[in-house]
């Protein structure tokens, strides 16, 4: 995995707060440094670390999977 998507991975995970189930909401404005035209989430999505349920124009609501909660 490159430094960009864990950092991404780290930045889903924090957005969590501690909870390890249930969506969060991801907005684009969060991610400055960052766009989906990059693919960091669907290479996330790829690896089976989230499951990106819908994706708007200003955010995505994100679902960390089984695998990515043992980065916790």
């Amino acid at each position: 995995m490159d430094e960009e998507l864990i950092e991404t991975h780290k930045f889903i995970i924090d957005r969590y707060e501690n909870r390890t189930t249930g969506i969060v909401f991801i907005p684009m404005c969060d991610f400055s440094w960052h766009n989906e035209r990059n693919g960091q989430h669907s290479r996330l999505q790829d690896m089976g670390l989230i499951i990106k349920q819908r994706y708007y124009d200003n955010g995505a609501d994100i679902t960390l999977t089984q695998k990515s909660l043992a980065f916790l």
